[in-house]
């Protein structure tokens, strides 16, 4: 897991148990966690700070949203990459056809 504070799998996976079951803490601590990683990751896509900030809460509204869905065992990392991905793919899409109106 990429914190800037380190966490150990077994501490990701009470995270990720604990965001499963509504637990606000355990989301802001996983944010705090991941999103600078994110962010950078977004902004490469999109090039636009202000793009990237904003994919990047709805990427994190999508996981507080799907958070039942959450599986402690599997790579939250990658999940988390994989959301911001067709997050960015979906802001593009909007934007080409906002384009073509």
């Amino acid at each position: 897991m990429y914190y800037q504070e380190r966490v150990n799998n077994s501490e990701e996976v009470q995270l990720l148990i604990a965001l499963k079951s509504g637990d606000r803490s355990a989301f802001e601590k996983i944010y705090r966690g991941y999103s600078p990683r994110i962010f950078l990751n977004i902004l490469k896509m999109v090039k636009s700070a202000e793009d990237a900030q904003e994919i990047l809460q709805d990427v994190f509204v999508k996981v507080w949203e799907k958070r039942e869905l959450i599986d402690p065992e599997q790579s939250f990392k990658s999940y988390l990459f994989q959301i911001s991905r067709f997050t960015v793919y979906n802001f593009i899409r909007k934007i080409n056809l906002d384009k073509k109106l």
